[in-house]
């Protein structure tokens, strides 16, 4: 990515061999001040770039110099997209984690379980791996002893 103040000091200093022409990728206008600077022609020129450059805002230049050809966006803009992209993936990921939350709430009792129920429930699923119940008959108990009719 050019730099608007090297362009302005390869202009004032080496305006008359086009050097600002060549670092902004304008080889043919480069070429031509090699050409004349016999003339100072190019070293006119060279200052009048110079005091441009350095009067032009960063936004201007990069408008007008770092121009990406392939797909005509700036790089500066092709960076701001890939961090918007990068913020809504997180907002998107962080969407997904809050309602996959909320999903486990809505599974889960609500009410705290007392040590009672806890030992309740201890004794009746100890049944059921005896298989003296069956299952059916533990989740009604389960419900009973939750309080989730």
């Amino acid at each position: 990515m050019r730099n608007r103040l090297i362009a302005a000091a390869f202009a004032f200093f080496g305006g008359g061999f086009g050097l600002q022409k060549f670092y902004l990728g304008r080889v043919f206008q480069g070429v031509m001040c090699i050409i004349f600077m016999f003339t100072f022609i190019p070293a006119i020129i060279g200052l009048v770039d110079a005091v441009m450059f350095l009067s032009m805002s960063d936004d201007d230049f990069d408008m007008k110099y770092n121009y990406s050809g392939n797909r005509k966006f700036l790089q500066k803009e092709r960076m701001e997209l890939e961090r918007e992209k990068l913020t809504i993936e997180k907002l998107r990921l962080q969407r997904q984690r809050i309602e996959a939350e909320n999903e486990l709430k809505k599974k889960m009792p609500a009410k705290a379980i007392t040590g009672e129920q806890a030992d309740e429930l201890a004794a009746w699923h100890d049944l059921l791996e005896k298989g003296i119940i069956n299952k059916s008959e533990y989740e009604e108990k389960r419900k009973i002893i939750l309080g989730l009719d």
